[in-house]
């Protein structure tokens, strides 16, 4: 029989950039930790922060890049079990 598949936290919302500063809506779980922001300059793809969760996890959040701003970002959730969502682009404002 196999295994359980563990369930992995959604991506957050309305992931926008401009200027080298990234944003993007809380999912409104209650099970995340953080939200963590990756940079794709080329074929090098580096973690840069890990955002913690904040109150109830429906408001914006936000983290600057600007020296970077012409490299590709994304955003994925982390929950408290260690499950890391699907990494989603943010698009330009």
């Amino acid at each position: 029989m196999e295994e359980d598949a563990a369930i992995l936290p959604g991506p957050p919302g309305r992931i926008s950039v401009a200027g080298g500063r990234i944003k993007w809506l809380g999912t409104a779980s209650d099970i995340l930790l953080a939200y963590r922001v990756y940079r794709r300059c080329g074929d090098k793809l580096e973690l840069i922060s890990e955002v913690p969760i904040q109150g109830d996890n429906r408001g914006w959040y936000a983290f600057e890049d600007a020296e970077h701003a012409h490299c590709r970002h994304l955003v994925s959730a982390l929950d408290h079990y260690g499950n890391e969502g699907q990494r989603a682009a943010a698009t330009l404002e």
